[in-house]
This record gives structure tokens, C-alpha cells and sequence, in this order.
């Protein structure tokens, strides 16, 4: 089930990959979808493998997934020491 969030994870980001170019004059928010796309398409090959070498568990549609209730929120904080990026369902 991990792999199918993961994802639809990916397929979420790729919609935000519009982001106005305004919204950031230093591509920060840019940055951080690109960071944490490269994060997450590094743990879903992590766990293709594993589920292809150990558990074989049959990974379901992504239009089958029950939805998450409640809302996404997205969170780029920039400065000059910090750089953090959340994404968390509400």
C-alpha cells in the first residue's frame, strides 16, 4: 500500500511543478518541490525493491485508493540559515 501512496505522491507533485515564477524570485518553493520529489521518487524505488524482493504484495491502482480526508497543507520556510519544506494532511 506505501508504494501506491508514494505514488500517487509523485503524480501530486507533478502538478505543482507550475508554480508561478513569481511566487518565489529565488526559486526556493521550486527547489523544495524538486528536493522533495527527488526524496520521495528515492523512497518509492526503496520500496518497489524491498516489495519485489521480499514481500510480492500486489500494489493497488491509484484510482482504487480510498481518499484522504481532510486538506493538504505546504509549507516552504526560506532564510538565510534554514531551508525546510513540509507537506502533511490535515
Amino acid at each position: 500500500m506505501t508504494m501506491a501512496w508514494l505514488a500517487l505522491t509523485l503524480k501530486k507533485l507533478g502538478t505543482i511543478g507550475k508554480i508561478p515564477r513569481n511566487l518565489a524570485g529565488d526559486n526556493s518553493v521550486r527547489e523544495a518541490v524538486k528536493n522533495f520529489t527527488e526524496y520521495v521518487q528515492a523512497k518509492s524505488v526503496a520500496a518497489k525493491k524491498q516489495n519485489d524482493q521480499v514481500y510480492h504484495v500486489h500494489v493497488p491502482e491509484l484510482e482504487t485508493l480510498e481518499p484522504i480526508a481532510g486538506k493538504y497543507v505546504f509549507v516552504v520556510a526560506n532564510s538565510e540559515t534554514n531551508f525546510s519544506l513540509f507537506l502533511s494532511f490535515i
